[in-house]
C-alpha cells in the first residue's frame, strides 16, 4: 500500500511536470506567435508607408513633367507674343522693312507720320502703341501683293484705314488718263515695347 502511495505520489509528480512542460511550451508558442504577429504587423505598417510614400514621389515626378511640357509649351508661345510685339529699338528697322516689303512689290512709299501713344489699356504693361501713317502708289497686283504681305507678318498689326484709289495720269497731250497706277493711303497700329 505504501507502494500504490509511492506510485501515485510519482504518477501525481510526473503528471505535474507533463503539465508544467506542455503549459511551457504552449505559453512559449503563444509568446512566438504574438512576436511573430507583431514582426509581421510592424513590417506591414512600414510597407504600407513606403508605398504611400512612393505614391507620393510618383505624383510628384508626374506634376514636374507636366509642369516641364507645359513650360516648354508656354515657352514657344511667349516667343511667338515676344516676335509679335516691336522691341524697343526696333521701329526703324520696321519701316526699313515696311519700305522693303512696298519695293519688292513695285510700291513706293511715302510714310506720313510716326506717331508713339501710351495707351490707357496697355499702361500696366511693359508696351505702348506705335502708328504709322504712310501711302503707296505703283501696280493693283504690288498694291494687293503688299496689303497681303503686310497682314502675314509675324508683328500683330492693326490696319485702322486703307483707302485706294486709281490715279490718273497726264498724257502729254492735255487728256488725262486712267493707268494702271494705284494710290493708297492706309493707318496701321502695332504694338512697341518702351
Amino acid at each position: 500500500m505504501q507502494r500504490d502511495i509511492s506510485e501515485n505520489i510519482d504518477r501525481s509528480k510526473s503528471f505535474k511536470i507533463v503539465i508544467f512542460l506542455l503549459g511551457f511550451v504552449i505559453l512559449t508558442f503563444f509568446i512566438c506567435h504574438y512576436f511573430l504577429y507583431k514582426d509581421i504587423k510592424t513590417r506591414n505598417e512600414h510597407a504600407s508607408l513606403l508605398e504611400h510614400e512612393l505614391s507620393l514621389e510618383e505624383g510628384k515626378q508626374e506634376y514636374l513633367s507636366l509642369t516641364d511640357r507645359l513650360l516648354q509649351n508656354i515657352q514657344s508661345d511667349i516667343d511667338n507674343i515676344n516676335n509679335s510685339i516691336i522691341p524697343a529699338d526696333g521701329d526703324i528697322h520696321f519701316i526699313e522693312d515696311l519700305e522693303i516689303l512696298a519695293k519688292n512689290n513695285g510700291l513706293k512709299i511715302d510714310i506720313d507720320s510716326l506717331i508713339i501713344e501710351e495707351d490707357s489699356s496697355l499702361s500696366s504693361s511693359k508696351a505702348t502703341t506705335l502708328k504709322i501713317k504712310a501711302k503707296t502708289s505703283g501696280p493693283w497686283s504690288g498694291t494687293y501683293a503688299f496689303l497681303a504681305n503686310l497682314e502675314s507678318l509675324p508683328i500683330k498689326i492693326k490696319l485702322n484705314g486703307f483707302s485706294l484709289a486709281a490715279a490718273q495720269s497726264d498724257t502729254g497731250d492735255g487728256k488725262k488718263s486712267s493707268a494702271s497706277i494705284w494710290q493708297s493711303s492706309f493707318e496701321i497700329v502695332l504694338l512697341k515695347y518702351k
